[in-house]
């Protein structure tokens, strides 16, 4: 009796982690490659991101999501516009920077060595949309070439990335701009 007792709780208890993985996997949490140095220095090409789903997004948020337009493959950039803001990136004597309504905005995960060149807008982001850049602003393709991202096609905030590699294992906390 002893014996089928302890055979079915591991059955229970094997089942329920395969729900709770499928739960984690499918609803809070997802790992994604990355492709491109559009944000680098925060992320570079062949890190892996964790991504939470479910939530909110905010201005300075890292994203992963699926654009409409291209090749459909996912993106990943930070938010620098949400519904209603008005993005304006202007140069100034030492170099070119971002206002989001009327306010500049101080950037320090920007890759200075590949700045932006170019101004831009004003744009103000319509409902249901937001603005995005890439770190990497002197090579990244993003809101600056008119795509503005759908909120409901973001797949979920970056909470972590990864560098895997036989050497080395690198693991950082992705935090809001």
């Amino acid at each position: 009796m002893k014996k089928a007792k302890s055979i079915i709780f591991n059955l229970i208890f094997v089942v329920l982690c395969v729900v709770v993985a499928y739960f984690l996997s499918n609803y809070l949490f997802a790992s994604i490659p990355i492709e491109g140095i559009s944000m680098e220095q925060t992320i570079h090409h062949d890190d892996i991101v964790i991504v939470f789903k479910p939530g909110k997004y905010n201005v300075g948020d890292v994203v992963v999501f699926d654009p409409d337009y291209g090749d459909r493959k996912r993106l990943i950039k930070r938010i620098i516009g949400m519904p209603g803001d008005t993005i304006e990136i202007k140069e100034e004597a030492d170099g070119y920077y971002v206002y989001r309504n009327g306010e500049k905005l101080i950037e320090d995960y920007t890759n200075k060595d590949n700045p932006m060149v170019g101004t831009y807008g004003p744009v103000t982001v319509p409902e249901g949309k937001f603005f995005y850049l890439g770190d990497n602003r002197g090579s990244s393709s993003d809101s600056r070439l008119g795509y503005l991202g759908d909120l409901d096609t973001i797949v979920g905030r970056v909470i972590l990335r990864y560098q895997p590699g036989d050497k080395k294992f690198d693991l950082t906390v992705v935090k809001r701009g």
